[in-house]
């Protein structure tokens, strides 16, 4: 395995720590759609909690509908601390919420570059 595909796969375990769902890698970049691969991860994470209930601590369908994409949002920001705590460097996150793409963070990991993208649906 690649230098490269080591830092992706270290990426990938801690995405799937939380919950995160991604879809697939290409090269440098872990492209983040279809919304949670497990909602009992993501919901241990308190901001992710927050952030889908709308402060309120209950939810229903509808508030979980409205809220999903800031609380997708508020997950990956965990994700990103994290990976600063294992030593990861935060070179710059891009905030585009369109249709297409919400947010990027571009990270360094062990000298290699690795892209965060998570995708609006």
């Amino acid at each position: 395995m690649t230098q490269n595909n080591q830092v992706v796969a270290s990426v990938l375990e801690v995405l799937e720590g939380v919950g995160l769902n991604h879809s697939c890698t290409m090269g440098k970049a872990v492209i983040l759609e279809g919304g949670l691969s497990d909602h009992m991860k993501a919901l241990r994470v308190s901001t992710f909690r927050d952030a889908i209930t709308g402060g309120t601590g209950f939810i229903n369908r509808p508030v979980v509908q409205q809220n999903m994409l800031p609380a997708r949002r508020a997950l990956l920001a965990h994700v990103a601390s994290v990976l600063q705590e294992k030593g990861a460097t935060l070179k710059s996150k891009e905030d585009f919420h369109g249709p297409t793409v919400d947010e990027v963070y571009h990270f360094v990991i062990e000298g290699q570059e690795v892209d965060l993208v998570l995708m609006p649906g």
